[in-house]
């Protein structure tokens, strides 16, 4: 279940597993401890993601500002948010060589049709691009490519994507690449070896190759987690529980607080593998609490779930909720965030069901767009009693959530309250987070007002 097995040890507790190429993974030599630093591995290639490009600085990832941004003369692609990061971009001879060979793909190919019409095939070519002309192809040839597993159409769509990448560089930037198929190849390795890079709220703004991580093992209920510098430019593999000696190391590829049915449709879709982890083979308890609703029927204790937007019968008794089509609708009208919730209860929707934090998400981004604190907080609270349930205690995700409440305590003059939330998202991020995390120094900042505030108040008194 793995991307390819692990072929380099990261830290001395961990070595590689005997067997096929396929068989072999990163395994304990001896016990690891919750909280210790796996890997810590440059970039080959990263990049914002295509869609952000036009709001985030392509060299420091900036969020844009009131200042327009300036952005390439010649290929119109990478924004830069002063003139010293688009001079950075330049000499580190990243876009120097690439500028000419973007500006040729995109005016054979428009962004809204043809080969980039697929939603990753630009960031693909554009990686790969930065992996030819710094001759790093070599360096990639040990990642898995499933080829094999891709429909012939794609397959097809890759070989004309190739091609014309292949016309695009010039002959002295690729003296790695004997013909198109090795293009190919580079291109699906791409497509199921590069990480989403997260940033400080977990929200993938990136994409980056890192090919040691890319060899560690899949598992929903992974025993390590992945954290990102503020550019990207660093990936870190921390453990998040104590691992026994001889386990496999494994962490999620994939998005964790979703079913089992579509954690393995996104795995076989993306990575080409049928999910066999202890969460997939045993997964009603978690399945029911993220999507089951209880059976309209007094006397049964089963679930049924919606798939699809389509209700399937309840896991006990077999019967079929007659009036979820109704419910639809009624939910839909309802707009204020406390009456969807109790909708949601009256239909009999778990208390950590995901369409319950999807009314909560929407309503935080709300409630803070319009500086209405004390709802975020509310919100929030009410969120992180579902985030709990669904992740392991020392998820990056749930780190960050704490550190939202502690904010939003701190602001509102809450200080004990904010001191304890505080507390609660560093004592997470200890385990998950490098000690350099952003989150990290940003949360200790805001306990040392609170704890200022306290003193004085205290003083004052």
């Amino acid at each position: 279940s793995a991307r390819h097995p692990v072929s380099l040890c990261c830290v001395p507790a961990v070595h590689q597993g005997s067997g096929s190429r396929e068989e072999q993974t990163l395994i304990a030599s001896e016990e690891i401890k919750a909280g210790t630093t796996l890997l810590q591995e440059p970039a080959m290639v990263f990049m914002l993601k295509p869609q952000l490009i036009a709001t985030k600085c392509s060299v420091c990832w900036k969020n844009k500002g009131s200042k327009p941004f300036g952005r390439c003369s010649k290929c119109k692609v990478p924004r830069y948010c002063s003139r010293e990061c688009q001079l950075s971009d330049w000499k580190t001879k990243q876009h120097s060589q690439e500028c000419s060979i973007i500006k040729n793909l995109m005016d054979s190919h428009p962004s809204s049709e043809g080969l980039f019409s697929h939603p990753n095939l630009m960031q693909a070519l554009l990686l790969a691009t930065r992996i030819i002309i710094t001759k790093q192809l070599k360096k990639t040839e040990d990642l898995i490519h499933h080829r094999a597993q891709l429909s012939p159409e794609f397959d097809s769509f890759l070989v004309e994507a190739s091609r014309l990448l292949l016309t695009k560089i010039p002959s002295s930037l690729r003296p790695e690449i004997r013909d198109e198929q090795e293009i190919v190849n580079l291109l699906c390795r791409l497509q199921c070896n590069v990480f989403n890079i997260l940033d400080d709220e977990m929200v993938a703004v990136g994409v980056g190759l890192y090919c040691k991580a890319a060899k560690i093992n899949h598992s929903c209920v992974p025993n390590s987690a992945c954290s990102f510098d503020a550019t990207g430019k660093n990936i870190t593999i921390r453990s998040i529980q104590d691992i026994s000696k001889g386990e496999d190391i494994s962490i999620s590829y994939i998005e964790r607080m979703q079913p089992s049915a579509s954690r393995r449709a996104d795995l076989s879709s993306s990575f080409y593998f049928l999910c066999e982890c202890n969460g997939c083979k045993s997964p009603q308890k978690l399945d029911r609490m993220m999507e089951g609703y209880k059976c309209r029927d007094s006397e049964c204790n089963g679930f049924y779930r919606i798939r699809n937007h389509l209700p399937h019968p309840c896991d006990v008794c077999g019967n079929l909720e007659p009036s979820f089509k109704a419910y639809q609708t009624l939910l839909s009208n309802v707009t204020e965030w406390k009456k969807q919730i109790e909708l949601l209860e009256n239909f009999g929707a778990s208390e950590f069901h995901l369409d319950r934090l999807e009314v909560l998400e929407n309503a935080f981004h709300t409630s803070l767009a319009s500086a209405q604190l004390m709802t975020a907080l509310e919100i929030s609270k009410e969120k992180v009693k579902i985030i709990s349930a669904l992740l392991p205690q020392h998820w990056p995700l749930l780190a960050i959530t704490h550190g939202i409440i502690g904010a939003l305590q701190s602001e509102l003059r809450l200080l004990p309250d904010a001191k304890d939330s505080l507390l609660k998202a560093l004592r997470i991020s200890n385990i998950s987070l490098p000690s350099s995390h952003s989150s990290i120094t940003r949360w200790n900042l805001e306990l040392q007002n609170v704890f200022s505030h306290l003193k004085n108040t205290q003083e004052s008194e």
